[in-house]
């Protein structure tokens, strides 16, 4: 992030220009070929596209495709009651481009697992549906509930999104598959994600916070203190249910299993309750909770985390952020800019398959046209148009235009629109207009996390999860009754809780996990040759 601007661009240059060669040679999928769920219904017919290469294989003659609904799954933070808005502006374009109309379900973050669970389970229809590595992914794939989206007998990522591949790079596109096998297509955003702090800078100015000062939780309990004292309306330090662990460099790859990533080649894998630096910050939670700097509805299943973020009434917290200050700017654009907000990095950018698959639309077996779903997916990415309404809405409805070349946008006050969707979630993001508040290099500075370095377990997922469900399961309920409020501080006998809960983990079979992925991880780095 300290060269400069124009060595970052010329390596950018380099950076495309090899990964749209190696994109070519990606491993083609070798998964399962089990047909799509059936139906009553006959399927809507979609026709073989052009044998032409490149984009020509993207544009289908709409006049050969027959009329379908498309049902998309996606995530947001609340429900915006202006969906119907959006989906008549959206139909205009999707019959023009692949003749089709859409059924939005939108899905907040309390709602989306027993919902989509509980439709895949049903055999519901489902064409396109969130995920990410941190949000089910390796569950869903080993449930059955994606479709290969590079199965070498019907490849929908050639045949439907080749643009797209190409856009995305092999970082991307091979980072995100399991053994070879795509199942979901990633945003097309930063490659690398690290974290640290964002607060409202209003307040921080307010009281003369020196808050570039800040390198852990610790340095923030002065500043704590004076919020507490002085500002009865608002929450000092706003903690996750789960705590909030993004200052913690750490790779998760099954139940808390996994290793850092501020070490490149650290391969000893450890439970996440074993790490001294998680120890330490939930100490520090539990003392901030004892002092009231921590809300006490915090480690409730009711917790309004993303509330809170949108309302403002809190000072600082954990984030994980972007470049160019991308968290905070797009945060303050969800809250209508509201209320200014700034952020300090304090974690490494490092590339690793959680931030390669942290952001992905796939296409549910029960899509009963999944060519239509690949279509609209790319559609996500190469038009800015269908891509722009979904993360800004309509034009003097939802945002307004404050700048024409280079576009950029602000939100109406009180919409409801911007407020609810997650432009991460969306396709091409360096196709998004800007906001009136981010900054003018933006897209660059997402670009240049391409450069990242890249950690030794880049690739690598543990996808061994049947053999473990009964201890993930066990696991699972031994944690519900401590995880959350041990992470959160919401405990009056730290030492032994702490106690208790390891107790309780093991018994569950956490050990069992452990060892495996450590085994597992080992015979991944040999067929590296990474050992």
């Amino acid at each position: 992030m300290r060269t400069s601007l124009k060595k970052h661009l010329i390596l950018l240059i380099i950076f495309s220009m090899v990964m749209a060669l190696a994109v070519g040679c990606a491993p083609k999928a070798e998964g399962p070929s089990d047909e799509p769920a059936t139906t009553d219904e006959e399927p809507a017919e979609t026709p073989e596209p052009s044998d032409d290469e490149g984009e020509a294989a993207e544009e289908p003659d709409v006049a050969d495709l027959e009329p379908y609904e498309l049902t998309y799954f996606m995530l947001c933070n609340n429900v915006s009651p202006d969906a119907d808005q959006i989906v008549e502006r959206a139909n205009e374009i999707l019959k023009e481009k692949i003749n089709a109309t859409l059924d939005l379900v939108m899905l907040d973050w309390g709602t989306w697992s027993e919902r989509f669970n509980t439709a895949m389970n049903a055999g519901e229809k489902i064409d396109i549906a969130f995920t990410a590595d941190w949000w089910g992914y390796l569950d869903a794939v080993a449930n059955n509930f994606f479709l290969p989206l590079n199965d070498p007998d019907d490849n929908l990522l050639e045949k439907y999104a080749a643009q797209t591949v190409k856009d995305l790079g092999e970082g991307f596109i091979v980072g995100s598959q399991i053994n070879g096998v795509n199942y979901g297509v990633p945003t097309d955003k930063e490659f690398a994600v690290n974290g640290g702090l964002v607060w409202r800078k209003d307040l921080a100015e307010k009281y003369g916070f020196d808050m570039q000062s800040v390198n852990s939780i610790e340095d923030l309990e002065p500043m704590l203190k004076v919020i507490k004292e002085n500002e009865p309306n608002i929450i000092p330090y706003l903690v996750e249910q789960g705590g909030g662990n993004y200052m913690i460099p750490f790779i998760d790859f099954f139940k808390g299993v996994g290793v850092s990533y501020d070490d490149l080649e650290d391969t000893e894998v450890k439970w996440f309750w074993d790490r001294e630096d998680r120890i330490q910050m939930a100490k520090t939670h539990h003392k901030y909770y004892k002092e009231g700097y921590i809300h006490k509805e915090a480690y409730t299943e009711n917790n309004r985390y993303n509330d809170h973020l949108l309302e403002g009434d809190f000072f600082v917290t954990q984030q994980p952020l972007k470049p160019m200050k991308g968290k905070s700017t797009e945060l303050m654009s969800a809250a209508g800019n509201k209320f200014p907000l700034d952020e300090k990095e304090i974690t490494p950018y490092v590339a690793h398959s959680l931030h390669a698959a942290g952001s992905m639309l796939a296409i549910p077996r029960t899509s009963e046209d999944p060519a239509r779903a690949m279509m609209f997916i790319n559609l996500m990415h190469v038009d800015a148009e269908l891509a722009n309404l979904f993360v800004w809405g309509i034009e003097g409805v939802h945002h307004k235009v404050v700048q024409e070349d280079p576009k950029r946008v602000a939100p109406i006050e009180g919409n409801t629109w911007t407020q609810a969707v997650l432009p991460w979630t969306l396709g091409n993001v360096f196709n998004h207009w800007l906001g009136e508040h981010e900054d003018p290099n933006k897209h660059e500075g997402f670009r240049m996390t391409k450069e990242a370095p890249a950690h030794i377990t880049l690739g690598y997922r543990f996808i061994n999860t049947q053999d473990y469900q009964a201890e993930a399961a066990a696991y699972d309920n031994a944690m519900s009754e401590y995880s959350s409020i041990m992470a959160t501080g919401a405990v009056e006998d730290f030492d032994g809780t702490y106690q208790k809960m390891v107790e309780a983990a093991e018994a569950a079979g956490i050990r069992k996990i452990q060892e495996a992925v450590q085994a597992d991880l080992n015979r991944w780095l040999e067929e590296q040759g990474k050992k």
